[in-house]
């Protein structure tokens, strides 16, 4: 059965997620960084090394295991030569501890983060159909990206943005409004791509380039966001009483989340029940509202969605829910 919604009043949708490509080696053209570019190395860890004597790798040691872009940080003594890897190491003798500074960009958290001098290129080709590139945990002046129908092709969609003008509008906030820089971007190709080539290039001249999550692949909107939406922090410090009843502050990184209510058609419910059941305990990036505009840029989050559907009619389902942000 088909839900005709009468003229006028068609409701823009705003509410949606990018269903992300999971970008391994293979999708990788280069990423380089500095001033002028260069290749950036995997890590600032040397690389596990097979039959070194025991005792090599002291507590405390990390390692790189170039191959699965991780490294891996020692925690017990081990007394025989080094023949296993730490991936396959038995319990208690090797931790898997972070990415390596090249792949960080591509796990879950903003907190791990590519840190490059001055400049990071990315040059990326998923192979699939593309139509969507965000970037979080980011620190940065400028951002250019550049979309070309694959190597050399034509170029599909060109974005940039200075990210240390936020909240600047006039002279008075010019001069009066505390300096606030943009910690994410949202790019639109406006159409999709099926060989997408992307060219991401970051700028910080005199500073450091930071970029936590990267995010590519194809937008699915099918719901309206209302007005009650409203965004928060989960904070995850806490303080630890000490014996002699003093307490201590344990800083730990926190996280963003929203929560929200989204108008569905019906036409629309069983593609976001599937992109909802796709995402359960996998994050991706949940959009409340898709403008780069400084004050709905916060409506937007990468992190996991737990939420219901209500069918309120026959012409009508809502949609209920919280994103909560990765740290």
């Amino acid at each position: 059965m088909d839900y005709d919604i009468p003229p006028g009043l068609e409701l823009e949708k705003t509410f949606g997620v990018v269903d992300q490509i999971v970008i391994d080696d293979g999708m990788v053209i280069s990423i380089e960084h500095g001033n002028p570019l260069s290749t950036l190395p995997e890590s600032e860890f040397p690389e596990w090394k097979s039959g070194v004597a025991a005792g090599t790798y002291k507590v405390g040691d990390t390692v790189m295991r170039a191959a699965l872009h991780l490294t891996y940080k020692r925690v017990g003594a081990h007394t025989a030569v080094e023949s296993t890897p730490p991936e396959s190491a038995p319990p208690g003798v090797w931790k898997t501890y972070l990415p390596t500074n090249r792949w960080a960009a591509f796990d879950m958290y903003a907190s791990t983060q590519v840190v490059a001098a001055e400049r990071l290129k990315l040059v990326l080709r998923p192979q699939q159909v593309t139509d969507t590139v965000w970037l979080g945990g980011l620190q940065a002046q400028t951002v250019a990206i550049t979309v070309t129908e694959g190597v050399g092709g034509p170029v599909v969609s060109q974005a940039e943005s200075t990210l240390d003008e936020e909240g600047r509008y006039d002279w008075r906030s010019y001069f009066v409004a505390p300096a606030i820089v943009a910690d994410s971007f949202l790019a639109d190709f406006g159409d999709r791509a099926a060989d997408p080539v992307i060219t991401i290039d970051l700028q910080n001249p005199g500073g450091e380039v930071r970029l936590g999550n990267c995010v590519v692949g194809v937008r699915q909107m099918f719901g309206t966001t209302e007005y009650d939406t409203d965004i928060g922090r989960v904070s995850y410090s806490y303080f630890k009483e000490n014996d002699d009843g003093t307490v201590e502050l344990r800083k730990r990184p926190g996280a963003g989340d929203i929560n929200v209510k989204a108008v569905i058609d019906p036409i629309d419910v069983s593609l976001a029940d599937w992109l909802i059941s796709k995402y359960d305990a996998q994050p991706t990036l949940w959009i409340a509202h898709p403008s780069n505009n400084s004050w709905l840029r916060p409506l937007r989050k990468y992190g996991l969605f737990d939420g219901r559907m209500t069918y309120n009619n026959s012409g009508q389902c809502s949609l209920s829910g919280r994103i909560k942000g990765m740290v």
